[in-house]
């Protein structure tokens, strides 16, 4: 599910984020039912590589080829971009949530090193949109669980708004097909190991 919002429409089926007080893009996606406990899928969620995924992979190789031209004009050698790149917001057994802020749009993606949650939640630079990634879990009964990943972007400004809303309709296509093979990754890696059951 996509959505582009209204900030006085905010829905309650939505779950709050847990950094922003309001958000105006929105995308959501489910997995089939898993037999994992919560802790265990939102463990492998923290610990799902994007990069191992072929597919999320190339995608995300194409994105950064202009931040890498620039990069290399500058003689600079670029960090990757995983969960690794995002500011841990909140974890517990059935919530992980991590933050990003930048310039999306710009062909480098303007991002802004953010140490902590405390200044993710202070950053206040109408020019820039606030993301908040969530992997959280609902309980389907009979020991099965569903898998939710979902994004929230705030963006403060009315021209931060205007920009991304045309690059969020560019990008929105793959962006979901990234976020489902994110899901089919994570339960690959349930369906391979022990290693999320134990401890």
């Amino acid at each position: 599910m996509f959505g582009i919002t209204r900030r006085r429409t905010f829905k309650a089926k939505i779950r709050k984020p847990t950094c922003l007080a309001h958000f105006d893009f929105y995308e959501c996606h489910r997995s089939q039912p898993i037999s994992a406990t919560p802790t265990a899928l939102i463990r492998a969620a923290k610990e799902f590589d994007m990069h191992q995924d072929p597919y999320i992979h190339a995608l995300m190789s194409a994105r950064r080829i202009p931040e890498r031209i620039i990069g290399a004009r500058k003689n600079k050698e670029l960090d990757p971009f995983d969960f690794n790149s995002f500011t841990p917001l909140f974890e517990d057994e059935n919530l992980l949530s991590m933050g990003l802020i930048g310039r999306f749009w710009q062909l480098d993606m303007g991002l802004v090193e953010v140490p902590n949650k405390e200044e993710f939640e202070v950053f206040d630079d109408p020019s820039y949109a606030k993301l908040e990634l969530r992997f959280y879990v609902e309980e389907q009964g009979n020991g099965q669980y569903i898998l939710v990943t979902d994004t929230c972007i705030s963006c403060p400004s009315k021209k931060a708004r205007l920009t991304l809303t045309f690059y969020w309709l560019f990008i929105r296509l793959a962006s979901g097909f990234i976020r489902k093979r994110t899901l089919k990754g994570i339960q690959k890696m349930l369906d391979k190991s022990s290693h999320f059951t134990q401890g």
